[in-house]
């Protein structure tokens, strides 16, 4: 919203545009979902079905309207693994892709793990040429540019939230600990 707010215009003419964008996004996000459903091989009600939880998942929708990165993300989630399903030695995974990768890497500091899930998944696709082999580079690069960008701005390599939500808190390991084990 920074940039926009450099225009000048009142905060709704600011906000709306960004809340109209994750909408779109919302119902990109959906399409997407139908498609991956048959991609994966359900037949069109075990899809809707699909549809549905995804469509009135709570948290999507919240963050959705509340106009979060979340519905970017789930789209851009969404396109890879298509991508993953549909690679194929005459059509292997290539430089669009890696940069989607890269992309979603950037969107969010914890997002480089989901980025790193496919990017093990890649590797084990290239010696069965349904992947090139130097295509998955932005994804490593584009996060990293993001994480030095941020030690330089703000002089840390973590995000402010690492530190509001991990820093002096040691019980919340415990926490999360003793939810693994029990």
């Amino acid at each position: 919203l920074s940039l926009i707010h450099r225009l000048g215009l009142p905060p709704l003419w600011t906000a709306a545009p960004v809340l109209v964008l994750c909408g779109l996004l919302y119902l990109a996000a959906l399409a997407l979902a139908w498609r991956l459903g048959r991609a994966v091989g359900l037949d069109p009600a075990e899809c809707f079905l699909c549809l549905l939880l995804l469509a009135f998942n709570r948290w999507l929708v919240y963050w959705a309207v509340g106009g979060s990165e979340v519905s970017l993300l789930t789209v851009l989630i969404l396109v890879v693994a298509l991508a993953f399903l549909n690679a194929r030695p005459d059509r292997p995974l290539g430089w669009r892709i890696g940069l989607i990768l890269g992309l979603l890497g950037t969107v969010r500091a914890d997002t480089p793990l989901v980025s790193g899930l496919f990017l093990l998944l890649w590797w084990r696709l290239i010696p069965l040429r349904r992947g090139r082999p130097w295509a998955w580079l932005p994804a490593v690069l584009m996060p990293l540019l993001v994480v030095l960008w941020r030690r330089d701005y703000f002089g840390d390599w973590f995000p402010n939230t690492y530190y509001l939500r991990m820093v002096g808190i040691p019980t919340r390991a415990v926490i999360g600990a003793y939810y693994l084990i029990y």
